[in-house]
């Protein structure tokens, strides 16, 4: 369970990062991932569009987000539920700015 103490150490120890909680309701799982960096969305992108590597493009970048739980406690989650990773994903995706929402009008 992420407690406010947690909460305060991942702060400090990403300054400057823009950190969201994802929670997972049915599974009871809270991880905090920080808003990707343009590095880390290239690298997602390029990923992507590799049909060598598109099947690891999503989980590359929850693994590279996600700073709680920890990177092994993290790892163990996904062994047992790997839907964790899509889950998370879609939602960071978002936060990275990816919107549907986008409102055209013609000038």
């Amino acid at each position: 369970m992420l407690t406010d103490e947690h909460v305060a150490k991942l702060k400090e120890a990403n300054p400057g990062a823009e950190l969201s909680t994802l929670t997972l309701e049915d599974l009871g799982i809270d991880a905090v991932v920080k808003t990707p960096s343009e590095g880390e969305w290239k690298r997602f992108r390029a990923m992507s569009s590799d049909d060598a590597q598109r099947s690891s493009a999503l989980r590359t970048l929850v693994f590279a987000c996600v700073v709680f739980p920890a990177s092994a406690e993290f790892a163990a989650l996904v062994a047992r539920k790997p839907g964790i990773v899509e889950s998370l994903g879609n939602k960071l995706v978002e936060i990275a700015g990816v919107s549907m929402a986008v409102t055209v009008r013609k000038l």
